[in-house]
């Protein structure tokens, strides 16, 4: 069994707070304790059916993904989408998240649903160097 990798949030992702992201997709208090995700509309933009697990943070509802995917591979530009690689929404390690932008997003996708490509999840994070861009 691997060893998990606590990390901290970058705090201008959550209001200057101290909150850690594992390698197992948790978010974390200060004091170290798993916070429990929330489901249901966390967002503005919530469409039915396409909901995150997301965490409440200062008042302020933060999808988990985003929030790992920053903390393991670096903010993300504006406009980027964060990309779960095996398709479950649920599954939040690092390794299987990805920034891309949204034309890379739609061939990425298309990719996978033509069988052209197969991920179930990127390597060991601290072995594999993250390239933001796909070749496809």
């Amino acid at each position: 069994m691997k060893p998990t990798i606590i990390k901290l949030i970058p705090p201008e992702l959550i209001g200057g707070k101290t909150y850690y992201a594992d390698s197992d997709g948790n978010i974390r208090n200060a004091k170290g304790h798993i916070i429990k995700p929330r489901f249901g509309p966390a967002a503005r933009n919530y469409k039915r059916g396409s909901c995150h697990p997301h965490v409440r943070i200062g008042g302020k509802e933060c999808r988990i993904h985003i929030l790992v995917c920053s903390t393991f591979w670096g903010m993300r530009k504006p406009g980027q989408h964060c990309h779960h690689l095996d398709g479950n929404k649920f599954n939040n390690r690092p390794t299987n998240l990805i920034f891309l932008d949204p034309d890379e997003h739609r061939r990425f996708d298309k990719a996978m649903r033509s069988g052209k490509i197969y991920v179930r999840s990127l390597v060991d994070p601290m072995v594999f160097e993250m390239s933001h861009h796909c070749e496809i």
